[in-house]
C-alpha cells in the first residue's frame, strides 16, 4: 500500500478528529441531533482507552439513529482542518513524504476537507431512506500502519488510545493532545499541526526524499 502522493520510502500517518482537525466529527453530529453531551462522554472514554473502540461506536450510532444524511453538510461546515494544517500537508508533500489520514471519523465529513494528495482511511455512514442506520467500520489502525510499514519507514501523529496501534508499527511517533498514556507512548509531543510537521522534517531531513537532501 503506497500513499498518495509518495515518492520517498516514508509515509505520515494521521489522526484526523482533534489531531489534523478542530473537533471530533462524532460529537457534532450529536450536537445538531440534540444528544452531544452523550456522545462527548463516549467519545472521551473510547479516546482515553476506557471503552474498546467498536463498543463505543456502536453506542453512539444508536443514539445518533435517524440523524438526516441532509444534515451532514452542516456538520460539514463544523468541522475544519486545524490553523496551520493545510500548510503543513503541503510543505510534507513537497519534501517527497507519503500522507495518508488514518481515522476513526466518517469519510463523508472529512473527505471534501482534505488535499487530493492525501489517501484516506475513514469508516462511513450508512442511511437508509435519508435516515443514520449503521456504520460501516472500515478501519482498524494497527493493520493499516503494519502494511504501510511494510512497505517502508512511517512516521504516525494522534491524540487518542487508538492511535497507539499506529505507533506500534511507526519508526517515529508523535502524540498531541493531552492524554497521558498517549504521549507516554510517543517519541515526542507537538502542541500544535505545524509543531508536529517540523518535527517529522526534522527526523528525516538526512533521507533523500524527492530530490531533497
Amino acid at each position: 500500500m503506497a500513499a498518495s502522493g509518495r515518492r520517498g520510502d516514508v509515509a505520515v500517518l494521521w489522526d484526523y478528529d482533534g489531531t489534523l482537525s478542530n473537533a471530533e466529527g462524532i460529537v457534532v453530529l450529536g450536537e445538531l441531533w440534540g444528544v452531544g453531551r452523550e456522545v462527548g462522554e463516549i467519545t472521551r472514554a473510547a479516546m482515553a482507552g476506557e471503552i474498546p473502540f467498536a463498543e463505543a461506536m456502536e453506542m453512539r450510532i444508536c443514539l445518533l439513529h435517524g440523524f438526516p444524511e441532509e444534515r451532514l453538510a452542516e456538520a460539514r461546515g463544523r468541522v475544519h482542518l486545524r490553523p496551520g494544517a493545510k500548510e503543513t500537508l503541503h510543505n510534507l508533500r513537497v519534501y517527497g513524504l507519503g500522507l495518508a489520514v488514518v481515522t476513526g471519523g466518517f469519510e463523508q465529513l472529512i473527505g471534501p476537507s482534505l488535499p487530493p494528495y492525501v489517501s484516506l482511511h475513514a469508516n462511513r455512514l450508512l442511511f437508509e431512506d435519508g435516515e443514520l442506520a449503521n456504520v460501516e467500520m472500515r478501519v482498524d489502525k494497527g493493520p493499516i500502519a503494519a502494511r504501510y510499514a511494510r512497505a517502508g519507514k512511517i512516521a504516525a501523529v494522534g491524540d487518542g488510545s487508538t492511535d497507539i496501534e499506529m505507533f506500534t508499527y511507526a519508526d517515529f511517533s508523535i502524540a498531541m493532545g493531552e492524554k497521558e498514556g498517549v504521549v507516554r507512548a510517543a517519541d515526542l509531543f507537538a502542541r500544535d499541526v505545524p509543531e508536529a510537521g517540523r518535527l517529522i522534517l526534522e527526523k528525516y531531513a538526512c533521507l533523500d526524499l524527492a530530490g531533497h537532501a
